[in-house]
């Protein structure tokens, strides 16, 4: 159809056009809502585990696999260690060894509360993620956040356990 109206070039066929496609847009954002409601609902219902990693699982795109690699010289590399060795060199080479002598010291940063006295519960976790908009768009990691708040109560005790874990083991900052 765009054909035709880029042929024709005429106000006739590039309203045709407009209108088709907007009504192809419409029926594909209806579809997709329609599907992720599924989705959410039966992850919901059945309080299946599975069904939201398959989900999470199909949201990733692509490899990041590197199967070749060539470099200055014309050497082509295959072998995955090989690749991975070649970009080390590279990168540790480009990187410059920074002076820490003037970098303040750790016992310098002051701190209004220490985060190990805080702990989160299921319960907490389950506010925040009831408290997310569904209708607005994935966040980087590709899970959309009416799939978050429809699965609360799935997902609140793993989460919760995942935030204390960190604080308890150091992986974030505290005194």
């Amino acid at each position: 159809m765009y054909k035709k109206a880029k042929i024709r070039n005429n106000d006739e066929s590039w309203s045709t056009y407009k209108k088709a496609s907007n009504l192809l847009k419409k029926e594909c954002s209806t579809a997709r809502w329609e599907y992720l409601n599924k989705l959410a609902n039966d992850m919901h219902d059945n309080s299946e585990h599975k069904l939201f990693w398959n989900y999470v699982q199909s949201r990733g795109k692509g490899s990041n696999d590197l199967i070749v690699i060539k470099l200055d010289n014309d050497n082509v590399l295959t072998n995955k260690d090989d690749i991975a060795e070649s970009m080390n060199e590279y990168f540790s080479s480009v990187f410059t060894a920074e002076n820490f002598v003037n970098f303040p010291s750790i016992d310098q940063v002051i701190k209004d509360k220490d985060l190990s006295l805080i702990h989160s519960s299921p319960k907490d976790v389950s506010k925040i993620l009831n408290e997310l908009k569904p209708c607005k768009s994935p966040a980087p990691d590709s899970i959309h956040p009416m799939i978050l708040k429809k699965c609360d109560a799935t997902l609140a005790p793993s989460l919760s356990d995942v935030f204390n874990a960190s604080l308890a083991s150091g992986m974030l900052p505290h005194n």
